[in-house]
Parts: structure tokens; sequence; C-alpha cells
């Protein structure tokens, strides 16, 4: 059963949490500094971190290595095929 929230119970919840926006906000804008690597975005109601266009190739290196250690480690430990992330 869906529950209806009223007006003043979500203007009372938006207040409560203004913080956690500020909070966000202040994040997103500090990884979109020209020096950081690293983008916050906001996704379906969410947010991710994506490697900045300028930065692909030294992430996309990152990846592999560690995706190479992780096969690695999985056939010395047994557990290939489960996901170490």
């Amino acid at each position: 059963m869906s529950r209806r929230r009223s007006s003043s119970s979500l203007a009372r919840s938006a207040k409560k949490n203004w913080w956690r926006q500020a909070a966000l906000d202040e994040l997103v804008a500090s990884y979109a500094a020209e020096e950081r690597g690293i983008e916050i975005r906001p996704v379906a109601g969410g947010y991710k971190m994506y490697t900045k266009p300028q930065h692909h190739d030294v992430g996309a290196a990152l990846y592999q290595e560690f995706a190479a250690s992780a096969s690695s480690l999985d056939a010395r430990t047994g557990n290939a095929g489960r996901d170490c992330v």
C-alpha cells in the first residue's frame, strides 16, 4: 500500500535534509575543478563518478591494470568467476 505524504511533511523533510544537498553540491563543484581527473554527475536520482574525457586514457590503463591483478589474484586464491569489486 502506497502512503502519501502531506505537503507539510515533505517541506519538513526537505528542510531537514538541506545540508545533504549542500554537501553534494559542494562535492560536485570540487570535482569539477580542472585539476581533477574525475567528475560527479547526477544520474537517475543518484550520482555517479566518471573519468573526465581528457583523462580517459589514464583511467582505462588503471582499470586494465586492476583487472589483470584481480584476475591473477582470483587464479591464485581459487575465486575465479567471483567479483572482487
